[in-house]
């Protein structure tokens, strides 16, 4: 760190190069009478993690049985034209033979929704032995898997990501989980919870009480508790009595108007969903310039029937200075399934925009109040990617971009998130350039005040050689830009005075270069 003198060290492979090697081990501890650890002694496997699990480059979770009898660890070899998303889900039940452990997991890879299924594995002693010699086959240390039971089923998801898991209440035989059944915009505890909100709820461990954090567009979070009562005469559901208020809803913030979400059929066949926050001082026959606030990338939801204004507060200041703000989930964005979210697998940044573009088009057929001359973007990390992508692809449409933090060279980026999404560089090279700007820099506007680049200087996640690299082809090509440098910041700005000089230096762009003086000037004969 530049202040400090210090420095971070950690991996980071690049696409293209080889992941570390990982490997499986127990260790066991013994304690003394006093706490302190005596000794400690390390436990591997009988051959080396890449000869038992050829193929296998990570582990994805792991673990102990409830009565600590079994370690598991989950090692992925389901198959998928799209990707695998990992999740939290994994539930063992108290065994009740000898030789079956039956569990919870959840897959997309059957139906292309996440949902929920009850396996059944018998388990049998290996046959090989280490003081024999030679190697285990694959099939000596495989479970059969004597039953697959569906528990969830039809064209939504169960949540398992982001702090969602599921509770098992073993003794009435019941499951609770978080899903998206009602709608792609709400979650909510089946069958515990309201519709008209979306839920981020948590039971305990003997599954009589939940807490259940809750919001909509138009009310901000309360935090409530409840006791779950005893099951009704012939029914699979219990019901939940409210028991107290942990937080209060403070209310409508001052001045602030809730978005409105609109959807529509997109030319891919698919409904998008989106949200508009209107100029608060709406006049009739008057345009209003236009800001797509934008994300767009994989495991990411930006509309849904959440309370927005804490997080995204600047989109409001934005509407009570005049302009328009519209947010669109494009393909790719989460809990509306693999095909919807797959849809840019091997051509990241060729699909996105326009998405996004369709999204306006649809929306000023809708509201004549919108000024398709004077649209702006921001985003930051894959919105910030889409945002160059959108003043490279269609710079008739975005006349401003404001691109933080940017991925502009997806061989700079990590394995882990590249190549699940893009595969191998060497199997997809015109999919990796045509999703690199910086290789694309010729094609962006040549005149000034049309794109601002934002990025700390320390980034751990998206490296600031992302943006060096694009202002060196930039420079080459000639083309214009402005950059503000936050020298102290990570991936996500934290230092207060840095978030606020972010803010105003974002508003001040879009004045100067897409608001009132922009709209005088377009007047001007």
């Amino acid at each position: 760190m530049l202040e400090t003198r210090r420095t971070d060290s950690f991996r980071y492979p690049k696409t293209g190069t080889a992941n570390p090697k990982v490997t499986f081990k127990l260790s066991e501890i013994t304690l003394g009478s006093d706490g302190r650890i005596l000794s400690a002694v390390d436990k591997e496997l009988v051959q080396p993690f890449e000869i038992l699990f050829d193929g296998i480059e990570y582990i994805a979770r792991a673990g102990w049985t409830r009565e600590g009898k079994y370690a598991w660890a989950i090692l992925l070899d389901q198959t998928t034209d799209i990707w695998i998303n990992i999740h939290d889900i994994f539930h063992v039940f108290p065994q009740t033979q000898e030789d079956v452990v039956e569990f919870i997991f959840a897959s997309e890879c059957k139906t292309g929704f996440r949902h929920l299924y009850r396996i059944s594995t018998v388990l049998k002693e290996s046959k090989y032995r280490r003081s024999s010699g030679g190697l285990p086959a694959p099939s000596d240390f495989l479970c059969h898997v004597k039953e697959e039971l569906p528990l969830t089923s039809g064209e939504w998801e169960v949540l398992g990501r982001h702090g969602s898991d599921i509770r098992v209440d073993e003794v009435n035989k019941l499951v609770y989980f978080e899903g998206t059944k009602d709608s792609p915009l709400e979650h909510h505890l089946y069958r515990l919870t309201e519709r008209g909100f979306s839920h981020a709820c948590f039971v305990s461990q003997d599954c009589d009480m939940v807490i259940c954090k809750f919001s909509n567009q138009k009310c901000p979070h309360q935090v409530s508790l409840y006791k779950l009562t005893g099951l009704e005469e012939g029914t699979a559901q219990r019901a939940k009595e409210f028991w107290a208020t942990i937080l209060h809803s403070s209310g409508s913030l001052p001045d602030y108007v809730p978005p409105e979400v609109f959807s529509f059929e997109s030319s891919s066949g698919f409904v998008l969903y989106g949200m508009i926050y209107k100029p608060h001082d709406l006049q009739p026959g008057k345009k209003y310039p236009t800001v797509l606030f934008i994300y767009g990338g994989p495991q990411v939801q930006l509309v849904n029937n959440r309370f927005k204004g804490a997080k995204y507060f600047r989109l409001n200041t934005l509407a009570s200075l005049g302009y328009v703000v519209v947010v669109l989930d494009n393909r790719g964005s989460c809990h509306r399934g693999l095909a919807f979210e797959g849809a840019f697998k091997y051509k990241m940044g060729q699909i996105e925009i326009s998405d996004q573009v369709e999204g306006l088009q649809y929306l000023a057929s809708q509201y004549e109040f919108i000024d398709l001359d004077r649209v702006g973007i921001h985003g930051w990390s894959y919105g910030g990617f889409l945002s160059l992508m959108a003043l490279l692809q269609k710079p008739e449409i975005f006349k401003v971009a404001v691109a933080g933090a940017p991925v502009t060279l997806w061989l700079f980026y990590d394995t882990g998130y590249t190549e699940r999404y893009m595969g191998h560089p060497d199997n997809n090279e015109q999919a990796y350039y045509l999703g690199s700007v910086a290789m694309q820099a010729e094609k962006f506007p040549s005149e000034p005040n049309r794109l601002l680049l934002l990025h700390g200087f320390l980034d751990e996640n998206v490296h600031f050689a992302h943006t060096s690299i694009l202002l060196s082809f930039l420079v080459r090509a000639g083309k214009p830009y402005d950059l503000q440098i936050y020298p102290q910041e990570r991936h996500s700005i934290r230092v207060p005075e840095s978030g606020e000089h972010y803010e105003l230096h974002l508003l001040y762009y879009l004045q100067e270069n897409l608001g009132s003086r922009m709209a005088t000037l377009k007047a001007m004969p």
